[in-house]
C-alpha cells in the first residue's frame, strides 16, 4: 500500500494537534474542505476511520491515535531530512533546484518511493534526480552539476576531490547459485565452476570483486562480468556458471525460489553505499532516508 499524496499524512497530523479543520486548514493555507477530502482519502486507503466527526470537538479514533503514533516519527525524520537538503545555509542553488545524483541500481529500487518523500512539507525547493553509474555521477559532483550523490562506496584512491562521505549501507556480497547447485560452503572451489559471473554495477564493483579473487590466488579462465540485475539472473538459471552479487539487490529472485545465496569462502567481502557532497557533510537524517528505502523497498 503506498500513499500517493504525502500532504494526506501532513494534514492529518496537523489536524491532531489542532482538531478543527478550519485551523488546521488556516495553518496549511487550503480551505477546510480540502482538509477534510485529504484525511477522507487517507481513510479510504486505510479502510478505517481515523477521525470521529460526531464528536464536539471531533477526536482522533483509536486506529487514528496508532496511525498518528506510527507515522509521526517517520514524518519527523523526513522533515530533518528536506531541512538539511534544502535549508538555506545548506545546498541552494540560485534557480533552487538541488540535484541529486543516484546510482543507477540503487534508484531502481528507491526512487519511486524516494520521489514523494522529498515533497514533504510542500517545500518551495525544487528537487532533479540523476541516475548514472557512481563514477561519473561523482565526476559531475566535482565538476559542480550534481549536488549530493547516493552511490557507491569507490577505493580510496577514487575519492580524491570529494569533500564529505557519509556511509547508510553496508551489505556483504555472496555466492549466488541456481536452485539445485549444490555448494559446500566449507569448501566450495570457485576454480571448479564452469564460469564465474559477477553483478558489477560499476568498475568500483569490479575492482572489489577481483581483488578478492586475487587474495585468493584463483586462476579465473571464464570471468562474465554484467551490470543487469535481469541478465544475471538468466545466466545463472541457464547454468552458466556460479554468481557473486548482491543479496539485497537479488531478494526477489531469492525469495521466489528462482536463486540461493552462500557465504563467500575466504572471508566475507563487504561493499558500502554511500552519501557523497562538496558543500557540506551529508546529514545523518538524509543517511537515515535512503538506508530505511533501501532495506524497506527491496522486496
Amino acid at each position: 500500500m503506498i500513499i500517493n499524496d504525502i500532504r494526506q499524512l501532513e494534514a492529518f497530523q496537523v489536524f491532531s494537534k489542532t482538531l478543527s479543520f478550519a485551523e488546521t486548514a488556516r495553518q496549511i493555507g487550503v480551505t477546510p474542505s480540502a482538509i477534510s477530502h485529504s484525511i477522507k482519502s487517507l481513510e479510504t486507503l486505510l479502510d478505517c476511520e481515523l477521525i470521529d466527526r460526531a464528536a464536539r470537538p471531533a477526536q482522533l479514533t483509536p486506529k487514528g491515535n496508532r496511525f498518528l503514533a506510527r507515522t509521526k516519527a517517520a514524518l519527523d525524520i523526513l522533515q530533518n531530512a528536506l531541512d538539511d537538503v534544502a535549508g538555506e545555509n545548506e545546498i541552494t542553488l540560485p534557480d533552487s533546484v538541488v540535484h541529486i545524483g543516484i546510482e543507477r541500481a540503487l534508484a531502481d529500487h528507491v526512487l519511486l518511493h524516494l520521489i514523494p518523500q522529498l515533497k514533504l512539507a510542500n517545500s518551495k525547493t525544487k528537487f532533479e534526480i540523476h541516475t548514472n553509474k557512481t563514477s561519473i555521477l561523482l565526476e559531475q559532483l566535482k565538476s559542480a552539476e550534481i549536488d549530493l550523490v547516493a552511490g557507491l562506496t569507490p577505493m580510496p584512491k577514487h575519492l580524491k576531490g570529494i569533500a564529505h562521505q557519509e556511509i547508510f549501507h553496508t551489505e556483504e556480497l555472496k555466492i549466488i547459485a541456481p536452485i539445485g547447485h549444490v555448494i559446500e560452503e566449507s569448501d566450495f572451489d570457485w576454480s571448479q565452476e564452469i564460469g564465474i559471473i559477477s553483478l558489477c554495477y560499476d568498475d568500483y564493483d569490479k575492482e572489489l570483486i577481483e581483488s578478492y579473487f586475487h587474495q585468493l590466488q584463483i586462476n579465473i579462465e571464464l570471468h562474465h562480468h554484467v551490470d543487469s540485475e535481469s541478465a544475471f539472473i538468466e545466466l545463472i538459471k541457464a547454468g552458466m556458471g556460479a554468481g557473486i552479487g548482491s543479496e539485497l539487490m537479488l531478494k526477489d529472485a531469492i525469495q521466489n525460489g528462482e536463486l540461493t545465496s552462500h557465504d563467500l569462502p575466504g572471508g566475507a567481502l563487504k561493499r558500502n553505499w554511500s552519501l557523497y557532497s562538496m558543500t557540506n557533510q551529508p546529514s545523518e537524517n538524509l543517511a537515515k532516508l535512503f538506508k530505511s528505502l533501501l532495506t524497506s523497498h527491496v522486496k
